[in-house]
């Protein structure tokens, strides 16, 4: 994860963003959590170490770091944004049972890529590929469950 931390801050003021202590924190704390958190729980866990920080600042922070391609915003079954500390090109395995995300490189997937060829009134930035099923844990539970709460 040092390695991660010291590529997003040059990857920072690569692009010009200043390295705020808010914006060191949020994305340590991403890089630390392989689930692809969600901004609320991301607030949670930095709001016990950083009391004067707000709600809003975290949903900033990683709103302009996604804007700026430094982070991913991934789409999970329960309908709620999370988000993933590596920019690159990977596909998520998405549990629908208990909203599981896992990242994964799916040689299948690699040869995707942005479609090369005009498309009305649209300009492709990038392809992302999710694999939706069950995980090991869910996979004899009942297929009918809500996702995202394991019901």
């Amino acid at each position: 994860m040092r390695g991660w931390c010291r590529d997003f801050q040059r990857s920072c003021r690569a692009a010009g963003i200043r390295v705020t202590a808010q914006r060191l924190a949020v994305y340590e704390a991403l890089a630390a959590d392989g689930a692809h958190p969600t901004a609320d729980a991301l607030y949670t866990r930095l709001a016990r170490v950083m009391p004067g920080l707000s709600r809003t600042t975290v949903y900033r922070v990683l709103d302009s770091l996604e804007r700026r391609g430094l982070i991913r915003r991934v789409s999970s079954t329960a309908g709620v944004a999370r988000f993933d500390a590596r920019p690159e090109a990977h596909q998520h395995l998405v549990c629908r049972v208990c909203g599981a995300i896992v990242d994964v490189s799916l040689p299948t997937f690699r040869r995707l890529g942005v479609p090369r060829g005009p498309l009305p009134r649209f300009v492709a930035e990038h392809v992302e590929v999710q694999v939706v099923g069950r995980c090991a844990a869910c996979h004899g539970q009942d297929a009918g469950g809500d996702p995202g709460t394991g019901t």
